[in-house]
């Protein structure tokens, strides 16, 4: 699985559609005021993960318990992560949760 991805990522035609999701992302994002620059790697990095998602680790989730276990571990990383925070500088919080996605709670 994983060189299947790894073919996808290195793969000519990858940087190109990557490029294009990179443009699109970042003219649509002109009118709104939001940093073009932002919303291109917000897509580009949104689109590797979907396809790091469905070459590499779909396949190895499809056993029930192997998900649960996937999913425990990110809570459980998510929690650490606030709890290492919250504890070293009370103050990073409101900045991490203004211009970071890092306190959002892990998607299922």
């Amino acid at each position: 699985r994983i060189s299947a991805f790894a073919s996808w990522y290195y793969a000519y035609g990858t940087a190109y559609e990557l490029l294009r999701v990179g443009m699109v992302a970042a003219a649509a994002a002109l009118p709104s005021g939001r940093p073009a620059r932002e919303a291109a790697a917000d897509a580009v990095t949104d689109a590797v993960m979907v396809k790091y998602h469905s070459l590499v680790l779909r396949p190895s989730v499809v056993e029930p318990a192997l998900r649960r276990a996937f999913d425990r571990a990110i809570r459980t990383a998510h929690a650490d992560f606030t709890a290492t925070v919250s504890t070293v500088h009370a103050a990073a919080l409101p900045l991490l949760r203004e211009h970071t996605t890092h306190l959002h709670k892990p998607l299922p």
